[in-house]
This record gives structure tokens, sequence and C-alpha cells, in this order.
């Protein structure tokens, strides 16, 4: 266990070191990109310079195209070692922070799926309108409370996934607050509708699965599913 705990302690430490010498880095990129900048104005006019020789089939053309390659070499070399320096930071990184980060996604899934057995529903007084002949029911569902949440929790889930190339410290301690949070649902919260009949029923949540695992058709032509048997109207009958 002080074993595992060093291990963290040590992962956590070795994040922090990085991402102070990925955000030291990243400040180098403005006089980088200036210097990228005057260089490639300086290709630009030796562009321009073969160009006009090309045209002209002029006997330098060889000697600017060495001139070109070099100019764009002395243009890149700099933008180059910046972006090369960055994608092994990212990649040291990610390797320390990616794991936790993970985790969280497949538990903000898992908590997700979970809110679909939280549902409730409760169906109340009927009315019947005369002049439309049809008829509506009351019912109180917790359907919003349970869309709040499932935004939340896919909120929280982006914010971290979007956390790749910070201390490993930080994504926990934003992690735990947002476990906090999942936490502290409140999923009772009912609302009050007035719907149609057919849509109070699909509504209502089913007491059995509308698909089973195993169904084979038997010689009344019914099928037998894992719940029972229901009749198949000419659905599974042998040919």
């Amino acid at each position: 266990m002080k074993a595992l705990k060093e291990l963290f302690d040590n992962q956590s430490k070795r994040s922090a070191e990085l991402v102070t010498e990925l955000r030291a880095h990243e400040e180098t990129w403005p006089a980088i990109k200036h210097e990228y900048d005057q260089r490639d104005k300086a290709c630009i006019a030796i562009a321009s310079r073969l160009a006009a020789a090309n045209l002209a089939a002029s006997p330098t053309t060889f000697a600017l195209e060495i001139e070109l390659r070099n100019a764009r070499w002395d243009r890149d070399r700099g933008k180059g070692v910046f972006n090369r320096r960055r994608s092994d930071l990212h990649r040291e990184i990610s390797t320390l922070t990616g794991p936790t980060i993970n985790r969280f996604v497949t538990f903000c899934l898992e908590r997700a799926k979970t809110l679909l057995a939280e549902f409730k529903f409760f169906s109340d007084d009927k009315k019947y309108n005369f002049l439309t002949d049809s008829r509506t029911v009351i019912v109180r569902h917790n359907g919003a409370a349970l869309e709040k949440a499932k935004e939340s929790i896919f909120a929280a889930m982006k914010t971290v996934r979007e956390m790749p190339y910070h201390p490993l410290s930080e994504i926990k301690s934003r992690i735990a607050e947002f476990k906090k949070q999942f936490d502290e649902f409140d999923l009772l919260i009912l609302e009050t509708e007035e719907v149609t009949e057919q849509a109070a029923s699909d509504m209502k949540p089913k007491t059995e699965p509308d698909k089973f695992t195993i169904a084979y058709p038997v010689g009344d032509g019914s099928l037998v599913l894992q719940g029972g048997r229901i009749s198949s109207a000419g659905q599974g009958r042998r040919p």
C-alpha cells in the first residue's frame, strides 16, 4: 500500500514538472513565430526571383533553387524543433494523466446508464375532451431532473477529457468535485404534465423487456422467449 502511494505521488510530481516545462516551452512560441515569419519573407523573395528566372530560362535557376531550399530549411528548423518538443511533452504528460481520465470517462458513462433505472412515473387523473373526442392523462415524472443530471455528467466528462496536459493532482481534484456533485443529484423532483393516453403509455416504465436474448419457434406458431411465450401472429412459424 505504501509502495502504491509512493508511485501515485511520484506520478503526480512528475506530471506537475512536465506541465511546468510544457507551459514554459509554449511561452517561447511568439518569438519562434516572429522568426519564422521573417524567414518566410526571405523565402518569398527568393521564390519570386526563381519564378522570373524560370520564365526567362536563365542559367541562374539552379543556383536559386538551391538558395530557396536552404532558406526554407532555415525557416522551418525552429518551428520543427518547437513542435517536436511540444509533442514529446504532450506524450509524456498524457501517459501519466490518460489512465485517470479514461477511468473517469468510463465512470461517467456507467453513471449516466444508471439514470435509466431511476425514472419515476405516476399516472393521475384522466380527462375527456368532448370537443376533440380525445383523452388526456395527468402524469408526474422526474424526467427533467434526470435530463439535468445527464447533462451535468456529460459536461463533467467533457471538462476532464479536455485536461490531458494538466497536472495529475489537478485532474484528480476536479474529478473528486464532479463525483461529489453526482452524489448530490436530486432525482426526486417531479414535474406535472397533461399528455395523451398514448404519450402516457409510452412514458410509463416497461415492466418487461422489449427484446429477449433467446427466442425460438415452437410447433403452435408461438415464440418461446426467456420470459415466457407470446403469440407470433404468423411470425416465427416454420416455413
